[in-house]
């Protein structure tokens, strides 16, 4: 484990044990009032609950930034429940990234996604690239990267990002896409703050999930808002989340649907971005939002008041 903080993140502060955690978190807060913030969504219980027994006096949020119990089934499902069961129980209020999980978690309150990006100051004229970024994994829709790029050949689809876990399938389905479609480029990897110079040589960004999917149900993507926030306009499949950022984005079911939202984009300048997101979908207004959020409960209630009735129900 490590530590940071403050204006200086790019320091670090080894802790080798819990104990050395807790300390440090104590030193921290001083004499504040401190707020820990649970983000570790299924990864390591055990962990989270002794630190959780060495801080119990400060108040505890779950952070819930997608549904946890993914398409889990049997013995892995019964373990999901019951590491989501137990962090809404050592947590004062549950936070969820995507307002369709409210109504499954209590008391919750939820807090939109945002991005560190600004539009570039010499903003870029279309030049017939597309730009993708992304964590590939079982979710994204390269069916519909190829069709899009088999339905514009005189359209380039640039890839950026890693693929998740060294996953063989998706690392074999980014292969044949490239294969096929000569117009697709699959840049690899990149560094976080790298982000916003590669988005700076974009007009239009892709975001192409499989939308008749349980693991993008609850999603709310990050690269939707860094997109926004970069001022490039957005061209994705419609899952949920893309209802609740209709406005500005241009939803397309299929590669013709998106090909023709391009076209518009381009030939029409129907543009949806006003320019102006990264002033609502940035990450101080979201802290101010988030402090609001919790200034109604002066206090959090005690442990044996916030048992929840349990269900065992999924999401319908």
């Amino acid at each position: 484990m490590e530590a940071r903080w403050g204006g200086n993140f790019d320091a670090r502060r080894p802790l080798a044990t819990l104990g050395d955690a807790a300390a440090h978190l104590r030193h921290f807060f001083g004499d504040r009032q401190g707020i820990i913030v649970n983000a570790v969504g299924n990864a390591a219980p055990d962990v989270v609950l002794r630190l959780w027994l060495a801080l119990r006096g400060y108040r505890w949020i779950y952070d819930v930034y997608d549904w946890f119990l993914y398409d889990a089934t049997g013995v892995k499902w019964a373990q999901w429940w019951l590491t989501d069961r137990a962090y809404r129980l050592i947590a004062a209020r549950s936070c969820t990234l995507s307002q369709d999980l409210l109504p499954y978690y209590s008391g919750a309150f939820h807090l939109e996604n945002a991005s560190h990006l600004i539009p570039s100051r010499r903003p870029k004229r279309f030049d017939g690239r597309l730009v993708v970024t992304a964590s590939y994994d079982r979710r994204t829709d390269f069916d519909f990267l190829r069709d899009l790029a088999e339905a514009a050949p005189d359209l380039a689809i640039d890839m950026y990002g890693s693929i998740y876990a060294d996953d063989a399938p998706t690392a074999a389905a980014i292969a044949a896409l490239t294969a096929r479609a000569h117009n697709i480029h699959y840049h690899g990897r990149f560094e976080f703050d790298q982000l916003q110079s590669i988005l700076d040589g974009y007009r239009i960004g892709v975001v192409p999930y499989r939308v008749a999917d349980v693991m993008t149900r609850f999603i709310n993507p990050d690269k939707v808002f860094h997109y926004l926030c970069a001022g490039l306009e957005v061209v994705m499949t419609p899952i949920p989340a893309a209802r609740h950022v209709e406005r500005y984005v241009h939803s397309a079911d299929d590669a013709p649907a998106a090909l023709a939202a391009i076209r518009r984009v381009v030939e029409q300048g129907q543009q949806r971005n006003p320019g102006n997101l990264h002033e609502i979908y940035n990450w101080r207004r979201r802290a101010r939002e988030f402090c609001e959020a919790l200034k109604p409960q002066s206090a959090a209630l005690p442990f044996h008041e916030r048992v929840e009735r349990p269900s065992m129900g999924r999401p319908s």
